[in-house]
């Protein structure tokens, strides 16, 4: 909920991180946020943009805080369906 707490600066870390290392693309596996209001994923795409920048081809997929207190229309509303099929070559 905070975008200036040692969480947010911890996740931004791991995210540049993540990205120096040159990987194909990032899977989250869910619990990026704490609960599922829209604020919560709005601070989530802003972090994920910010840091990715459209770079780091990232694929989102919820756990239970991504629905922790809210619907999941939440989690599709900011970033789309909640499963995904690919083939990454």
């Amino acid at each position: 909920a905070d975008p200036d707490s040692d969480l947010v600066a911890q996740a931004r870390r791991t995210l540049r991180e993540v990205k120096a290392a040159k990987p194909d693309f990032l899977v989250i596996n869910g619990d990026f946020v704490d609960t599922a209001y829209p604020a919560d994923f709005a601070l989530a795409k802003r972090i994920l943009d910010e840091e990715l920048g459209g770079e780091l081809p990232y694929y989102y997929v919820p756990g239970n805080h991504e629905i922790m207190g809210a619907p999941i229309a939440n989690f599709r509303a900011a970033f789309g369906d909640t499963q995904r099929v690919f083939d990454h070559k």
